[in-house]
């Protein structure tokens, strides 16, 4: 437990490190590019506003109401997978550093949270320039947006930890959890709304921990709230996420320089 406890309080303490070692990451990666980071956020906007025009048509849905709902879920749901995915090889892609210089693993999960994070902050402004163009205004309750952030924050660290650990071990788990996480994207209402599915069928979204995980950053963004089983179900992951990472931590996370 002292090991855990001194490796994610020494990463904390160092926040000036992983918070430019994030930032340097995403300008490194569009160097020499005018527009820099923002491509990314061109990229993604010019996806909602194509899928929105072909998708209204398809199922009759008012594009006033689908966009700012594929807007919303489409940048609720890079964050989340760039947590999942980039995680899983959060300690593999910071082999080098990790076998030259000691630092808390901690920090190289905070490096690519961070990462995420700002990536975040960048696409927030489609989701901004959306509800200004179809009158979305926001209310009290676009508050919640804050603790839904936290709890990601949180949840990305465990994630990170926990699937950095076991990738590291077991290399063939990153291509899982990819696959994985493109199949889950097809049962998540990001596209289409979750009125859709009704009776039995409605199992397929109440049982995806992702759904609900949308829900709460989602719905705040839209200026609505999300209901008190969508805080639960995650309130419970991460709790539940929390434990598990401790416990596998204190048992391997010395080892991970040996899996490299």
């Amino acid at each position: 437990m002292k090991f855990m406890n001194s490796d994610i309080v020494t990463a904390l303490l160092a926040w000036r490190l992983w918070l430019t070692w994030s930032w340097v990451d995403l300008r490194q990666r569009y160097r020499r590019s005018r527009l820099g980071t923002f491509w990314m956020t061109l990229s993604l906007g010019v996806t909602i506003f194509g899928i929105s025009f072909v998708f209204s048509g398809l199922f009759g849905q008012d594009i006033k109401t689908l966009m700012p709902h594929i807007a919303t879920g489409m940048i609720g749901w890079t964050l989340i997978t760039g947590m999942v995915n980039d995680g899983c090889l959060v300690f593999i892609n910071a082999e080098t550093v990790i076998k030259q210089i000691h630092l808390p693993y901690t920090s190289h999960v905070l490096r690519h949270l961070m990462r995420q994070f700002f990536t975040f902050f960048h696409h927030i402004w489609i989701a901004i320039l959306v509800a200004l163009i179809f009158s979305v205004e926001p209310t009290i309750k676009t508050l919640l947006v804050f603790p839904a952030l936290a709890l990601y924050f949180i949840n990305g660290i465990w994630v990170g930890l926990l699937l950095g650990m076991v990738c590291t071990r077991f290399r063939d788990v990153p291509q899982i959890i990819t696959s994985a996480m493109q199949l889950i994207f097809f049962v998540t209402p990001i596209f289409w709304k979750p009125g859709f599915l009704t009776g039995r069928r409605r199992f397929i979204i109440d049982s995806n921990p992702l759904y609900h995980y949308l829900e709460i950053l989602r719905q705040p963004l839209l200026g609505g709230s999300p209901t008190l089983i969508n805080w639960a179900v995650v309130l419970a992951i991460t709790t539940g996420g929390l434990v598990v990472t401790v416990f596998v931590f204190r048992r391997f996370g010395k080892r991970i320089p040996y899996w490299l």
